[in-house]
């Protein structure tokens, strides 16, 4: 008899138990919602910054790109793009190309700064009014922490 009450009162327990962690849990949608919110605070928390010097027609050259932290954790850098935008009239962002910087695991540590390179090419059918042009350049990271 007492065995039979045991497995009665566990299975209780089981059971609300279980119900209570689905009440919490709220379906699994809280999670996936709080790793967007981190994934966007690890990329808020960088700052980025580059340039590149010296394009003409068909030069393909390489951005030094710094990422600064500014949170008290590291962030881990997934990937950045240098988004080209309006220069000068007559020369097009669409005579540059950048590619996305598809990275490994590189940690950025807390109030540091770590430089990574992206590349940069000038079209070599773009016109001779691009040679020196300065391009205003934004740049989308994907990061976490």
């Amino acid at each position: 008899m007492r065995t039979k009450t045991l497995y009665i009162v566990l299975g209780i327990a089981l059971a609300s138990g279980a119900g209570a962690y689905g009440a919490l849990a709220g379906g699994g949608s809280g999670r996936s919602e709080l790793r967007a919110h981190a994934a966007a605070n690890a990329a808020s928390a960088l700052s980025v910054s580059g340039h590149v010097r010296g394009l003409y027609p068909g030069a393909r050259k390489g951005i030094r790109v710094e990422l600064h932290n500014g949170s008290r954790r590291w962030v881990i850098v997934r990937a950045i793009k240098a988004d080209v935008r309006d220069g000068a009239s007559g020369c097009s962002p669409a005579n540059l190309s950048t590619v996305t910087k598809e990275l490994g695991y590189p940690r950025v540590r807390r109030h540091k700064t770590r430089r990574i390179g992206v590349r940069i090419r000038m079209w070599q059918t773009a016109p001779d009014a691009c040679q020196g042009v300065t391009f205003p350049l934004s740049f989308r990271v994907r990061a976490r922490r």
